[in-house]
């Protein structure tokens, strides 16, 4: 049994108890229903629930800030094995927040080395300082289309700063305005 698919049923605790005197030992019953020893003996005695569960709630509440910390650690070493399936959850969850479609797979998403738009290498997770937080240089997928969804063909993996200049405009006027605009300020500034 694998233990994804286990779970112990209060409707379970006779077929339970039964398995208990016949095996004789929790760590058996538990191996024979795929979850662990705690479980089985939690089910088995209903009244020491409530004091356990206190006690793990105060021990997490006394070593929150340590069990984050391990946890932050552990989910940027994730991060860092696996961008590309970072930056496909993450465009999932865009996708389901926005209403758009979403039909993207781990394989089409290619992080390049340099960004396409502004030339400078993409760097995941490099001197973030707050977990989550991406810097200028962080990956990020971009809808070449913004009316269409994350789908196949219309993604591409951009710097989060050149995505964020780019936003939903696809008309290069705006672009061009904007470097006219920013020329004219250097301009006036340099005198």
């Amino acid at each position: 049994m694998a233990l994804s698919q286990v779970k112990i049923k209060n409707s379970d605790v006779i077929e339970l108890r039964a398995d208990k005197v016949a095996l004789g030992t929790y760590k058996a019953v538990a191996k024979k229903w795929g979850v662990c020893p705690t479980t089985v003996y939690m089910h088995l005695h209903p009244e020491v629930r409530k004091p356990y569960a206190e006690v793990a709630t105060a021990h997490k509440k006394k070593h929150l800030i340590k069990i984050n910390k391990r946890n932050s650690k552990s989910t940027l070493k994730w991060r860092q094995k696996h961008p590309e399936r970072q930056l496909l959850t993450q465009a999932k969850h865009r996708a389901k927040r926005k209403g758009l479609d979403f039909n993207l797979e781990e394989s089409d998403i290619i992080i390049p080395t340099l960004c396409p738009i502004l030339e400078v290498p993409l760097q995941a997770h490099i001197g973030q300082p707050v977990l989550g937080h991406p810097h200028d240089n962080s990956p990020s997928v971009d809808r070449t289309d913004p009316r269409l969804g994350y789908v196949k063909g219309n993604i591409e993996v951009v710097s989060y700063l050149a995505n964020r200049i780019k936003g939903n405009v696809t008309d290069p006027a705006v672009f061009e305005a904007i470097a006219k605009y920013l020329r004219k300020q250097e301009t006036k500034n340099g005198q």
